[in-house]
C-alpha cells in the first residue's frame, strides 16, 4: 500500500463495488490481509542413542584365602600293579582277608595284583615276585 500513514505488504481478500444509481457514485469494499514472510525454520533431530546395552552378571569369584595354602606333601601316588611299596601290616591268605598270616613293619615289596573293591585289594610279593601275600588298602604307602 502506498500512499499512507503506515507501509505494509498485503494480500486482497475480497474485492466488491456497487453502483449508487441516485448519486452517481461507486462503492468499493475491499478486505485486506497482511502479507508475513516466514523464514523456514529447520530443525535438525538427531538419531536416537544407540541402545544401552545390558550387563550380564557374572558370578562372583570366590574370595581368596585368608593365608596361603601350602602343600609340602606330594600328591598320593596311585597303587597299581608294579608299584614299589612300604607294607605296615598283616598279611592274607586271599583277598577276601582269609587266612591271617605275619604281620610286616616297614617292609618293602612290590604289587603283583589287585581286586579293587574286595577286604584286601591287594597283593604283594618280594621285589623280585616272590609272592608274599594280601594285604588291606590303608597298610600300603607307595614309594615308587
Amino acid at each position: 500500500m502506498t500512499g499512507t500513514r503506515f507501509a505494509m505488504l498485503v494480500g486482497i481478500e475480497s474485492f466488491s463495488y456497487s453502483h449508487v444509481a441516485q448519486t452517481d457514485d461507486i462503492n468499493y469494499t475491499l478486505q485486506l490481509k497482511q502479507w508475513k514472510i516466514h523464514n523456514p525454520i529447520e530443525l535438525v533431530i538427531p538419531p536416537p542413542p544407540p541402545p544401552t546395552p545390558i550387563p550380564i552378571p557374572q558370578p562372583n569369584p570366590p574370595p581368596p584365602p585368608a593365608y596361603p595354602i601350602i602343600n609340602t606333601q606330594p600328591p598320593p601316588q596311585q597303587i597299581r600293579i608294579g608299584s614299589i611299596v612300604i607294607l605296615n601290616g598283616q598279611l592274607h591268605l586271599d583277598s577276601y582277608g582269609s587266612g591271617p598270616g605275619s604281620v610286616r613293619s616297614n617292609w618293602k615289596g612290590k604289587v603283583l595284583d589287585t581286586r579293587i573293591g574286595r577286604k584286601c585289594p591287594y597283593h604283594v610279593g618280594t621285589q623280585q615276585g616272590a609272592w608274599a601275600g594280601w594285604v588291606k588298602e590303608g597298610t600300603l604307602q607307595v614309594v615308587g
